[in-house]
C-alpha cells in the first residue's frame, strides 16, 4: 500500500465510522499532469455512476497530505452521496479539518473551541 493510500484510509475510517452505509470506490493512479503526483478518484459504485477526483502531491508531509485529504474526501462524499460528513456531535454541522499543535484535527466550524477530534480517531458518535 502506498503512502497516499495509507493516509487516505485514515480519513476514510472516520467517515465510515459515521456512515458505514456509504462505501465509495477509491482508485489511485499516477498523475498524467504533474510528475510524481497521484490522482485519487472516489466513485459511487453505481453502474454508469459518478466519480470525484483530485491530485495529491506525495512529496508533501504526512500532515499536509492528511489535511488535503480531509478537505477533499468529505467534499467528494457531498458530491457523490449528498451528505455532509463528518458531523460535529450534537449538531447538523459538518466538521472541518485544521492543523492544530502539529496534528490534523476535525473541528466545529461554528464553535471551534467546543469540539475537536484528531483525524483518524473519530467514532460513530463523533468522539
Amino acid at each position: 500500500m502506498s503512502r497516499v493510500q495509507r493516509l487516505t484510509e485514515i480519513v476514510l475510517a472516520d467517515l465510515r465510522a459515521q456512515r458505514p452505509d456509504l462505501d465509495p470506490s477509491v482508485d489511485f493512479t499516477p498523475s498524467g499532469l504533474i510528475p510524481g503526483a497521484v490522482d485519487v478518484l472516489l466513485g459511487d459504485r453505481l453502474e454508469g455512476g459518478f466519480g470525484c477526483g483530485f491530485l495529491v502531491n506525495p512529496e508533501n508531509s504526512d500532515q499536509e497530505i492528511v489535511l488535503e485529504l480531509a478537505f477533499r474526501i468529505p467534499t467528494a462524499y457531498a458530491e457523490l452521496f449528498q451528505v455532509g460528513i463528518p458531523v460535529v456531535p450534537g449538531s447538523q454541522r459538518t466538521a472541518v479539518a485544521v492543523i492544530e499543535d502539529d496534528a490534523v484535527v476535525w473541528r466545529d466550524p461554528k464553535e471551534p473551541a467546543d469540539w475537536s477530534c484528531p483525524v483518524g480517531r473519530l467514532g460513530p458518535s463523533g468522539r
